[in-house]
């Protein structure tokens, strides 16, 4: 993959997840991972990965972080850092943490 094709891998990724969970039944879903993406940011991929959240009808749980909290995983030799994004389906938000 070329850096200029992220774009295209990443709707390709999203694709994939919607596929597979397309055919199973489920309750409630519960992904987490680093989603390489700002969702304050502009571009038009945060658009969709929006639009995918709420197709699945998950929502995203940075709100439980922290106040101010801008990563969640830091390499404090090479000041490189990480925000993990917890996305779930909305009735498993109203749970406490």
């Amino acid at each position: 993959m070329s850096a200029d094709d992220w774009e295209n891998e990443y709707l390709e990724c999203l694709t994939c997840i919607s596929n597979d969970i397309s055919d199973v039944q489920y309750k409630n879903i519960i992904m987490g991972g680093d989603l390489n993406l700002d969702f304050a940011s502009t571009i038009p991929l945060a658009d969709v990965l929006l639009n995918f959240m709420e197709d699945l009808n998950l929502s995203n749980l940075d709100s439980k972080l922290p106040t101010r909290a801008s990563y969640t995983f830091r390499v404090d030799a090479s000041g490189a850092s990480s925000l993990i994004f917890l996305l779930q389906n909305h009735f498993m938000t109203q749970l406490t943490w």
